[in-house]
């Protein structure tokens, strides 16, 4: 699968800190870009009332993504439960 990381996203995992989580976040990464299907991955769940917005749970983070029409695959948050769902989905 073809994914695209936006800006919002990298200035996330700038503030990082945490290396166990920092490594587990790559994992994720790595198997979403060599699955053919989101569904597959574990943990993710359709965002209620947003087609297309999916979230990855990662511990106590959560990875906001949106599928593309054409199959892409755009990462777009990765914050805490409690905040995630402040900026994402919009």
């Amino acid at each position: 699968m073809n994914v695209e990381y936006a800006r919002s996203f990298l200035k996330d995992i700038k503030r990082l800190k945490d290396r166990k989580l920092a490594r587990r976040l790559e994992e994720k990464l790595i198997l979403l870009e060599t699955v053919e299907d989101i569904q597959k991955v574990s943990g993710v769940k359709a965002m209620s009332g947003a087609p297309d917005y999916y979230r990855i749970r990662i511990g106590a983070y959560r990875l906001g993504v949106k599928l593309g029409k054409s199959g892409e695959l755009l990462v777009l948050r990765f914050l805490s439960r409690g905040e995630i769902y402040r900026y994402f989905p919009k």
